[in-house]
């Protein structure tokens, strides 16, 4: 599994996202609550489509890396750069590399 974290909306609320082996593609949207003194979950996205769907919502893409977003596109497991996304592809392509 992976998953990484991201504020958004100028630190007021934050994206847990990534790819789980059994579930998929996943997001959360988490907002910290003063009443109960803890984070709430905002809403969740499961499955590519609908994790596009709520960063356009929430405007988070442009706080993500680019790799990531490219590699949720493309049904990739999540690059950190250009080099890792090619090598990836390479792979699914039937590449060595």
């Amino acid at each position: 599994m992976s998953r990484y974290q991201v504020d958004i909306q100028n630190g007021e609320m934050w994206v847990a996202y990534g790819l789980d082996h059994a579930l998929g593609w996943f997001a959360d949207i988490f907002a910290y609550n003063p009443e109960k003194d803890e984070e709430d979950i905002v809403e969740s996205a499961y499955g590519r489509t609908q994790v596009f769907e709520l960063f356009e919502k929430y405007d988070v893409e442009k706080e993500l890396n680019e790799w990531h977003i490219k590699s949720i596109a493309m049904d990739l497991p999540i690059a950190d750069n250009e080099e890792e996304f090619n090598k990836f592809v390479n792979q699914v392509l039937g590449g060595t590399s």
